[in-house]
């Protein structure tokens, strides 16, 4: 028997209305949290502890759903009604604890929205869900409603789990080993297990798994890169060579890998995965020797180099797995980039000087139309993305949006756009933005003031703009690293 409690809850209006209210009242409050204070920040950062639990049991009751219809297994309702009723409060408190944590500004862009939307659509959902399953008890003829409730609610669970686990690994969390399945075993192999090569097969995977995380050409921390040889002969912001061939103590990169944990010039910095002994003893070797390219293991005059190799081997072949990981993911990368260029009607190459990590983009002259539509076409790929130009295209203010979240790029060319200003605070975003081109635009005085919270720009070109000279030299005044140009600006 049901207590009088239970018979409240199966009205569906009941339940219905508390849903709807519960949620506006969470949401409506969160909307204006400006200034969090520390125990909502708090609250907020439980949200990954809890958000399991509400997901395990929405399939849980799926599942069980499907027992009982296909399995013939006896299944109590009552148990299923306080599974809807837990599931329910701790989704409400997920989606409060995720909004909150969302508030702080510390998660944006396509990833995060999709995420905040697919939690909201299965809260909505699971009520909805549960009312029918109160419906159903009623009325038989409603249990295919019910059913099919379930199965969406299930579909935006795993939708919005997925979102969530992507922001947190990455986007390609689940498919990024999927290329190395298309490569025979012995050719995978012999690529993870070659030691020919001092430099190439021991030290630069020891640099690429320890060091080029910050020192590469997109992640220039200290104006240093690790990426390629001819990096390490390239002095960084100090001035000093990394890598002095002979000569271990003018070497700037051996004596960071050499002081103590406890230092602040300790490389890599705390909290990063340090080189052990052996590989910072064979760095000193890879020194030792002049830092040679071709030098092969067997040439080195040093014997404890093999042994220190040999001793190595499980690090080494993770390191080398990683290096093949990236290259085939790399290879798909190109593969899916050439045919959206050819559907799009655009220009995507490598960029050189990213590594060939990042591309360009941009369209062909006369250009082709380019509008919203295909932009949103791009959004699977926008960190990859290092230049854009996108001169006469058809783009506007909302699309700076889409384009903000293009979180590599540096320099982007928006000669000749709908663009009328408003939208250029999303830009903003855009850490690594060095060169805007807005001219020919009705961008204005008041949207320009904006330029000013761009933290990496150094270069804008305003030509044939609604811009005066007085709000120009104001902003040259206060910020002398801006260069402002009165021209039309580069294409490419």
């Amino acid at each position: 028997m049901l207590t009088h409690f239970e018979r409240l809850l199966k009205k569906p209006i009941s339940i219905v209305l508390i849903a709807l209210i519960g949620l506006s009242l969470f949401l409506l409050k969160s909307v204006h949290l400006q200034d969090l204070s520390p125990w909502l920040l708090s609250l907020g950062r439980l949200h990954p502890l809890i958000l399991h639990f509400p997901l395990v049991l929405v399939m849980g009751i799926f599942f069980v759903e499907l027992l009982k219809l296909y399995g013939g297994l006896p299944f109590n309702d009552r148990f299923i009604f306080y599974s809807f009723l837990i599931a329910i409060l701790f989704s409400l408190i997920t989606i409060f604890s995720g909004f909150l944590l969302y508030s702080t500004g510390d998660f944006s862009g396509i990833l995060m929205d999709n995420h905040f939307k697919g939690a909201l659509f299965m809260g909505a959902s699971l009520f909805i869900c549960f009312a029918l399953f109160n419906v159903y008890q009623n009325d038989r003829k409603y249990y295919p409603v019910y059913i099919i409730s379930l199965l969406v609610t299930s579909l935006a669970t795993t939708f919005t789990g997925h979102q969530g686990a992507s922001i947190t690994h990455g986007k390609d969390y689940l498919t990024e080993f999927l290329p190395m399945m298309k490569m025979k075993g012995e050719s995978q192999a012999s690529q993870i297990d070659s030691t020919k090569y001092l430099y190439s097969d021991i030290i630069h995977p020891i640099f690429e798994s320890k060091c080029v995380g910050c020192h590469s050409t997109t992640r220039f921390k200290g104006k240093l890169s690790m990426s390629n040889y001819a990096d390490l002969f390239k002095p960084g912001a100090s001035g000093v060579m990394p890598i002095e061939r002979n000569d271990t103590f003018k070497s700037e990169i051996f004596r960071r890998i050499s002081l103590p944990d406890t230092s602040d010039e300790h490389m890599p910095p705390a909290g990063k995965t340090p080189l052990d002994k052996k590989e910072i003893t064979l760095v000193k070797y890879f020194i030792q020797t002049g830092a040679f390219e071709k030098l092969q293991l067997k040439d080195v005059p040093m014997p404890e180099v093999n042994i220190l190799v040999n001793q190595l081997g499980p690090s080494l072949k993770k390191y080398k797995f990683n290096q093949l990981k990236e290259k085939l993911t790399q290879q798909e990368l190109d593969k899916e980039l050439n045919a959206l260029a050819i559907d799009l009607d655009l220009t995507i190459k490598k960029d050189a000087e990213s590594d060939g990590n990042l591309y360009s983009i941009s369209n062909k002259f006369p250009p082709a139309p380019f509008d919203s539509k295909k932009l949103k076409e791009l959004i699977p790929y926008l960190e990859h993305f290092s230049k854009v130009s996108l001169v006469s295209t058809q783009l506007d203010d909302a699309d700076l949006y889409f384009i903000s979240q293009m979180t590599n790029v540096k320099e982007l060319y928006l000669q000749k756009t709908n663009i009328k200003g408003p939208g250029l605070i999303y830009l903003s975003k855009m850490t690594n933005l060095e060169i805007l081109n807005i001219s020919f635009t009705a961008t204005s005085d008041k949207d320009i003031i904006d330029l000013l919270k761009f933290p990496s720009l150094k270069e804008v070109y305003l030509y044939q703009t609604k811009t005066s000279p007085d709000v120009i030299k104001a902003l040259e005044k206060y910020n002398p690293a801006l260069k402002i140009h009165s021209e039309e600006g580069p294409y490419f």
